[in-house]
């Protein structure tokens, strides 16, 4: 080739690349500007979206401060006023919540904390909202004596604390607090970020904010905004506009973004420099300068040059934009638990994963394949998403799932809401997954609802309580007020006053059975109920419950009858008041729910059974009340049920008794059937296994008093029938009349055979020939003497005199025991031998009585007297050891000590008695005198060195069972 040539390609050569260094550096300079351009833009665009996510973290502070504060209030409000149950709970939850001091407010912004302080809290122009509008309200300001402080406010239902009346109540957190809990930190500690008013007065501000004043539009009066002036700006804020500016501060260029915090008119301002958001410019413009030298170097390979050139720089723009999304990401990722994850779609190929997966999930973000293994790998639990449903969405679409993750090195599962968008990124189909770690929130949800349930549960636990015992209580205080009220009125009647105090005495006794069992704290504590066994008779059980319930029926013109049929034992071993609740609860139901002149019947009947040790008894109550339905019978003994019908609704009830009395049915082996129909009447059946106390009574008895041979009289055949049954079924021989004149008849023919009849049991209330008479008929006879016994369910007071005159031995009342029988026959013959002597016990007997109460210790003394017997009183356990010391041998019979008293209780009295050098020391008995009736404090007296246990108030014939067994 020629020179010319040469040097003719040469020039075009050094032309083209002339022309392609000129090309290049107008495509580099117009590069460097849309560079800035869009650096601008999205650095603008990413800044709003990390500080409106900022903005909703504090929206969401302070929407979960008032929810709090309104659980709390709700808290305050059911514990009525109990200053230590709201004590104690505000002092839980300042450790838990972290805030400064919890306040009462009222009306006029008078306030009282938690800790006792009074003052006047300043809302400024919040107060139209939080005192006239009743709204929640968020306040900045101090107390004096204390740092800036923000307080959280909410009105309540206006209510009285430690004698002060409150509407609304408030916590108070240190600003320091909160500006930590938001973390309103962005790019590097030289930003500064403010929450401001719409003047622009300073709320809060981020640490290492700089510090400007108490407004920023002051500080930014100097402030150079291209394009926009500072009132345009004022103007966006003040109308609750998001946005952003680009202004020069001095020497200094920032970027200036607003965004509303979502409440009043509060928002978030913050200035991040120019040089912090847009630190990547400067490796841009090498990385252009060094590609310019390329291009010039490589001139005679233009077109690869141009193609490299082309795909350097757009790779180079794509991986600072994911660069400078790294550094947004990276930050929100330090304050936040939420993972973010940008994969393009159909390919899957990572975008974008955030820093903190791995913290979060302790996964590693190197190799997405490696990590979307790894994560696939982690155990999950609850609504886990299907690939197939977020591969199905649309642009625009998007799936969420809540469920539970066990990180890696974790023994825990946390909860995490999955959202998966399906968007449209620049002209990129992107799919964005982000998910939060939500197991915080869950936890103060459970730990609340935790909270909720115990307080609900005390609240249930102390209103079954009550209700139990007022439904307890209520039944033998109604017996007590009752006779109480009959006992004034027939005062004159000493038949009827002996016969009301007695039923007085038994209420009163069955009363203070109880209360002693509501104070037994260990019971109540455990939740456990335990039998008290021991030898008690049925018929006396009976006849207590006859003489609480009749008084009741009699109350609504009821008719109330009791039967018993084939009851041989009477004697048998049982939780006596246990026994009594179960019949009593099912007895005032039955009086409850039956209605005027209705018609009640409680019957014991004798069930045959295989073991001869054994006593199986079915008690049968029933009415023709107002009955159940066939649904509700289903839930009868659900504590807290009642069928609310418009026959219940004026019946007052718990809708625990029946729970109550199948939960110590079942504690006793006994089974409780219940049939009813609705409008027509209830019939309850319980039935129950007991051993008999004393199997040979039966045998010995008709033996040891030669009665083989007996007649009942009674109008109503089956009362005949069942007591004969229950006579023969001894061994001996019954038979029955159905009036006076059979009677009389039977009486007088049995005399001329030859076999007289031993005993009479006649009715005294039978149409025509009463018993009287009857009794009078067969003395018309001229016969042999018969024994003769009056049985009746009512009173016979008025005829005691006349029936005695006539011959009549003896009384019983119905239902017929033969326990009741034995008993008459037993008085008959010995004539009251056994109470005159047990009414004697204490004559001539001399005590010494420890008890530190003078009045108590008078009222004994005069009851002893009462007896015939004499006391020496001692004030204290110390001087009633000094008063035996010096006593004679068998000066005292007993010592009756009361155990808590000064100086020296009773059971350190007694173990000094039992050492002490006296002749009566080691043998005289010493009975425990004291309020204490539980089972703890009998096994206390006992180890202590007493004999006995005597539970106050004080019962004389308690005293004389005491004093007969130790003499």
């Amino acid at each position: 080739m020629k020179k010319n040539e040469y040097r003719k390609y040469f020039f075009a050569a050094v032309g083209v690349a002339i022309v392609v260094f000129i090309c290049m550096g107008l495509i580099l300079i117009n590069y460097s500007i849309n560079v800035k351009n869009e650096l601008y833009e999205t650095s603008s665009r990413n800044l709003k979206e990390v500080y409106t996510q900022v903005s909703e973290k504090f929206m969401q502070i302070t929407e979960q401060q008032w929810k709090l504060l309104g659980m709390t209030g709700d808290y305050i409000d059911e514990a009525d006023e109990n200053v230590d149950d709201i004590r104690n709970f505000l002092t839980e939850w300042k450790n838990e919540w972290h805030y400064t001091e919890f306040y009462f407010i009222d009306d006029n912004c008078n306030y009282l904390s938690s800790a006792g302080k009074r003052g006047y809290l300043e809302l400024g122009s919040t107060w139209k909202n939080l005192v006239i509008n009743k709204e929640n309200v968020v306040v900045d300001g101090s107390l004096p004596g204390s740092d800036e402080v923000m307080f959280f406010a909410i009105p309540v239902v206006q209510a009285r604390v430690n004698d002060f009346d409150y509407s609304f109540i408030a916590v108070s957190y240190n600003t320091e607090a909160i500006n930590k809990e938001l973390g309103v930190k962005a790019f590097a500690k030289d930003t500064s970020s403010y929450i401001v008013y719409a003047n622009g007065d300073i709320v809060l501000k981020s640490e290492g904010s700089m510090d400007i004043g108490g407004n920023i539009f002051y500080h930014l009066k100097d402030a150079d905004i291209p394009g926009k002036s500072l009132d345009s700006f004022r103007n966006s804020v003040k109308n609750g506009d998001s946005g952003e500016v680009m202004f020069w501060l001095g020497k200094d260029q920032y970027y200036l973004v607003y965004v509303p915090v979502g409440f009043a008119d509060w928002g978030l301002i913050s200035m991040v420099p120019i040089n912090i958001a847009n630190s990547s410019v400067v490796s841009i413009q090498q990385g252009t300068v060094l590609m310019a030298a390329q291009i010039g170097g490589l001139l005679l390979i233009v077109a690869t040059v141009v193609l490299y050139t082309y795909y350097k720089r757009y790779m180079t723009e794509k991986n600072h934009e994911i660069a400078r999304r790294d550094i947004l990401f990276s930050i929100m990722a330090k304050n936040l638990d939420d993972v973010y994850i940008m994969l393009s779609w159909g390919t899957w190929q990572k975008l974008y994963i955030s820093s903190n997966v791995e913290r979060v999930f302790g996964l590693n973000n190197d190799d997405y394949n490696q990590l979307s293994k790894e994560f696939n790998a982690l155990e999950k639990k609850g609504d886990i998403p299907d690939w197939k449903d977020i591969a199905r969405l649309k642009i625009g679409e998007s799936v969420i799932n809540e469920y539970w993750i066990k990180p890696v090195d974790s023994n825990e599962y946390r909860l995490f809401k999955q959202g998966c968008y399906h968007m449209d990124k620049d002209g990129d189909d992107v799919l964005v997954i982000i998910l939060s770690d939500r197991t915080y929130e869950q936890q103060i949800r459970d730990h609340m609802e935790d909270a909720l349930h115990t307080a609900e549960a005390a609240n249930r636990a102390k209103s079954q309580f009550l209700s139990n015992m007022s439904h307890d209580i209520r039944t033998p205080m109604n017996a007590i007020v009752g006779f109480s009220q009959l006992l004034l009125r027939h005062e004159n009647k000493p038949d009827k006053v002996r016969k009301y105090a007695e039923k007085i005495v038994i209420s009163s006794q069955h009363l203070l059975s109880l209360i002693n069992d509501v104070l037994d704290m260990s019971k109540i504590e455990s939740g456990k109920t335990t039998l008290n066994l021991s030898d008690v008779n049925l018929a006396d059980i009976v006849d207590e419950i006859d003489n609480i319930i009749r008084p009741q029926a009699r109350q609504k013109n009821q008719t109330f009858v009791v039967k018993s049929d084939n009851v041989e034992y009477c004697r048998i071993t049982a939780d006596k008041l246990r026994l009594s609740q179960i019949l009593l609860n099912i007895l005032s139901n039955a009086v409850k729910y039956t209605g005027e002149g209705g018609h009640i019947t409680f019957e014991i009947k004798g069930m045959n059974f295989n073991n001869p040790q054994i006593a199986k008894y079915k008690f049968v109550i029933s009415d023709n009340g107002i009955g159940m339905s066939e649904e509700y019978l289903k839930e009868i003994f659900k504590p807290f049920t009642r069928e609310e019908t418009s026959l219940t609704e004026m019946v007052q009830g718990t809708g625990l008794g029946m729970a109550i009395t199948k939960s110590l049915i079942d504690l006793m082996g006994g089974i409780i059937n219940v049939n009813s129909i609705q409008g027509e009447g209830t019939t309850y059946e319980v039935t129950m296994e007991f051993r008999i106390a004393d199997i040979n009574t039966n045998k010995d008895f008709w033996n040891r008093y030669n009665i083989g041979n007996i007649l009942i009289v009674d109008d109503e055949i089956e009362i005949c029938q069942n007591i004969v049954a229950t006579i023969n079924g001894t061994g001996i021989t019954a038979q029955y009349a159905l009036d006076g004149a059979n009677a009389a008849a039977m009486i007088k023919a049995a005399d001329e055979s030859g076999h007289p009849y031993d005993i009479v049991i006649t009715d005294w209330k039978m149409p025509g020939m009463d018993g009287i008479d009857t009794v009078m008929a067969i003395n018309d006879e001229n016969l042999e003497n018969v024994p003769m016994i009056f049985i009746s369910a009512y009173e016979w007071g008025e005829i005691r005199e006349q029936a005695a005159s006539l011959g009549v031995a003896g009384f019983i009342s119905k239902p017929f025991f033969l326990a009741n029988l034995q008993n008459g026959i037993e008085n008959v013959v010995n004539n009251t031998e056994h109470e005159t002597k047990q009414n004697h016990i204490l004559a001539g007997k001399n005590f010494l009585v420890a008890e530190d109460n003078v009045i108590n210790a008078e009222m004994f003394k005069e009851l002893l007297k009462s007896e015939g017997a004499t006391c020496d009183c001692a004030r204290d356990g110390m001087a009633a050891v000094d008063v035996f010391k010096h006593s004679k041998k068998g000066q005292y019979d007993m010592i009756f000590m009361d155990v808590q008293m000064p100086n020296m209780d009773g059971y350190e009295a007694t173990r000094t008695i039992r050492k002490i050098k006296h002749p009566d020391a080691k043998d005289i008995p010493i009975v425990a005198m004291t309020a204490n009736a539980f089972a703890n404090d009998v096994r206390a007296a006992f180890e202590s060195g007493m004999d006995a246990h005597l539970a106050k108030p004080i019962d004389m014939d308690r005293i004389k069972n005491i004093v007969g067994n130790f003499t």
